[in-house]
């Protein structure tokens, strides 16, 4: 692994002058992962901090994660599938899904790279055990400019456990 400081265990940020990888480095970001306590995503932040203009991370999640929807009232995003497999699922602002992407790697032949415009709700769900993506976006991080979406449960609320499984459903359906 190349020189890192830990922000937290599921935070990681490159120390490099000129950051560089090499796939033993996102080997590491997947064990990582594997030994989180709590479920969640993992990111090695190639910027320097949160307050860069211009952020690049290399995320892991894993399935059965509820990633809550939401959105960025101030920037697009963009995403690079490299391991696995995900649908993203984009929303009205009823709460409707509008769109559900089926994801996979630059060889498996389905979507491996999509940006989503500022102000789309949206959230993936994994389909194989973790998906490896690459995300990037202008900074600096401004948590009071990303709104989680009112129609969807907060994670790790009574009701959260039944909206995972409606997307989960969703998967089989022709939108």
């Amino acid at each position: 692994m190349y020189p890192y400081r830990k922000e937290t265990e599921a935070v990681i940020y490159l120390t490099e002058p000129v950051p560089r990888l090499d796939s033993s480095a996102l080997r590491h970001l997947v064990e990582q992962s594997n030994m989180l306590l709590s479920p969640g995503p993992v990111r090695l932040c190639v910027h320097p901090t949160p307050s860069a203009d211009f952020h690049e991370m290399y995320i892991v999640h894993r399935q059965g994660n509820y990633l809550r929807p939401h959105r960025h009232t101030d920037k697009d995003e963009a995403g690079i599938l490299l391991e696995g497999e995900m649908d993203v699922f984009l929303f009205n602002d009823a709460g409707d899904v509008t769109e559900r992407i089926c994801c996979g790697n630059y060889l498996s032949g389905q979507v491996f790279h999509v940006r989503i415009p500022q102000g789309i709700w949206h959230c993936q769900v994994v389909r194989s055990p973790y998906v490896l993506f690459y995300e990037a976006t202008t900074g600096p991080f401004n948590r009071e400019k990303m709104e989680f979406a009112p129609f969807s449960p907060e994670v790790g609320a009574d009701e959260s456990e039944n909206y995972f499984k409606s997307l989960l459903e969703i998967r089989g359906q022709r939108l």
